[in-house]
This record gives C-alpha cells, sequence and structure tokens, in this order.
C-alpha cells in the first residue's frame, strides 16, 4: 500500500490529480483535466465520424 499512497502523492504533486474529499480516511481524487480532455476527444471523434 505505500507504493500506491507515493504514486497517489507524486500525481497530486505533479497536477494530474485532486485529492476532493479532505478526509484522511476513505479520500477520494480526482483527474478532471483529463476527463474533460477525454470529453472533448469523444466529441471530436463523433463529429469526424459523421462527416
Amino acid at each position: 500500500m505505500p507504493a500506491a499512497y507515493s504514486a497517489i502523492d507524486h500525481l497530486t504533486q505533479a497536477g494530474f490529480i485532486r485529492e476532493i474529499t479532505g478526509r484522511k480516511r476513505d479520500r477520494v481524487w480526482v483527474a478532471s483535466e483529463l476527463l474533460a480532455e477525454l470529453d472533448d476527444l469523444d466529441r471530436r471523434i463523433q463529429v469526424a465520424m459523421t462527416a
């Protein structure tokens, strides 16, 4: 488990994810910018497929 938390710390420090619960246990992280990019990519693919 320490390796997982180390990876989470690295991703948080790099700005890829952010913790959204504010708790010490049962925390949740989100990668909102990545999800927005994937949504945009999906829209562009859909447009390209219907053209």
